[in-house]
């Protein structure tokens, strides 16, 4: 039997301005370059086995637009400092994304009022962490 469902993760940034929780963050989607590939060989019917192949990744984020942000993203782009990202599931797993620049900040606008910041972060690594609670 499985454990309790997660309903709550903790995002973590540690760059020049700090180090703290982001409490700004709307949603958050990973994609993770790394792949398997099936290889062929001559006389093995199907596949004849499977090479790692070895990337970084992306994290994109919303975060809400404000006049005076937790977390300039444009500036670090800008600068391109190079910094952590940690995302901590409430009762469960923590992972740490070190290498990590800022590599596009987009604006989202709606007829409602919504305004928010797309921010894409490329990683050159994710580990494993410690669970903070």
């Amino acid at each position: 039997m499985g454990g309790t469902f997660t309903s709550q993760a903790k995002f973590y940034i540690d760059y020049s301005g700090g180090n703290f929780q982001l409490k700004r963050v709307d949603t958050l989607d990973e994609d993770d370059d790394s792949d398997v590939e099936v290889k062929t060989a001559v006389g093995v019917e199907g596949g004849a086995g499977h090479i790692d192949k070895e990337g970084g990744g992306a994290l994109k984020l919303e975060v809400y637009r404000e006049s005076n942000p937790e977390v300039s993203y444009r500036a670090l782009k800008r600068s391109k400092e190079v910094f952590s990202f940690a995302i901590q599931d409430v009762n469960g797993e923590r992972w740490k994304y070190l290498g990590c620049r800022v590599a596009k900040v987009a604006r989202k606008d709606d007829s409602q009022g919504k305004h928010m910041d797309t921010v894409d972060i490329k990683w050159l690594q994710r580990v494993p962490q410690p669970a903070l609670f």
